[in-house]
């Protein structure tokens, strides 16, 4: 009769202990509070301190989508090679051996790959400005710049680019003066972003990002779990990271617009005329 009592006992402690297991992960690994009265330029000076600035991101994680426009969830994992500022490559798989799909960006050339089917369409970012549907209005250069929201934060304050900022109880609030602004809610306590939203010329939001989590990552600190919301398809993409590099350099081959041995080349136009490919 006392092993069942032990165990008893062992529960007991082990649930309000505050176990690891069930404890909600903390949004930031930092445990220091900034003043709450900094001027922009303090938060600048904080901040180009603290971060890093990278032309090369390699990310790993898993991506859930979900929405009217995909009848419910779909989950893949996704690989992120990105060169600043205009070449990426992000390949979509349900196992590490098998790819679903990938996109690609040189310039101002793309090439969507449908990889099972061993389809390879191409054409121009133009072309898919003109026609968001193709990737549910999803931007996939917005991924990459959602990552390094730090480093964009920095940069547009460094550039002056902030027509108004407030400081409020919890967050300084930042807004641009571009044609189409953007937002930032940055938390006081530590200066990470928490909410960042891109507006069109009209006012409207166009995507609304919100980080979940922070973490350590090669001596920077990056996020790993966020939300992106577009309001204009009414898709939600949860993102969250397992792992980052910052390669020095990748390979030209990586973004390399030439499609594999055996596949089909169509044009892009192809694929927009006639979705059931």
């Amino acid at each position: 009769m006392k092993l069942p009592v032990c165990i008893l006992i062992a529960s007991v402690i082990f649930l309000f202990s505050g176990c690891a297991l069930f404890s909600p992960k903390p949004f930031s690994p930092l445990t220091l509070d900034y003043p709450g009265d900094l001027s922009p330029s303090d938060i600048l000076r904080v901040l180009k301190e603290r971060h890093g600035s990278y032309s090369h991101l390699w990310a790993n994680g898993g991506i859930t989508l979900s929405g009217a426009e995909i009848k419910g969830k779909k989950f893949f994992q996704a690989t992120l090679l990105y060169q600043a500022p205009l070449r990426l490559r992000l390949r979509g798989s349900r196992m590490i051996t098998s790819t679903l799909f990938e996109f690609i960006i040189h310039g101002d050339k793309i090439a969507l790959v449908w990889n099972r089917e061993r389809k390879w369409f191409q054409g121009t970012r133009e072309e898919l400005e003109k026609h968001p549907e193709a990737t549910f209005g999803m931007d996939p250069l917005l991924l990459p710049q959602a990552l390094l929201i730090q480093q964009e934060f920095i940069r547009l304050l460094g550039e002056g680019r902030f027509e108004k900022w407030r400081r409020g109880e919890k967050d300084y609030a930042f807004v641009t003066k571009d044609p189409e602004p953007r937002a930032f809610l940055v938390r006081k306590k530590d200066l990470l972003v928490r909410e960042a939203v891109l507006y069109s010329k009209e006012g409207r939001q166009n995507l609304r990002l919100r980080f979940k989590r922070y973490a350590f990552s090669n001596g920077d600190i990056l996020p790993v779990e966020l939300e992106a919301y577009f309001p204009g398809t009414g898709m939600t993409a949860r993102i969250e990271i397992k792992e980052y590099k910052h390669p020095e350099i990748f390979q030209d081959a990586v973004f390399d617009m030439t499609p594999p041995p055996g596949f089909e080349r169509y044009s892009l136009k192809d694929l927009l005329e006639s979705p059931s490919m």
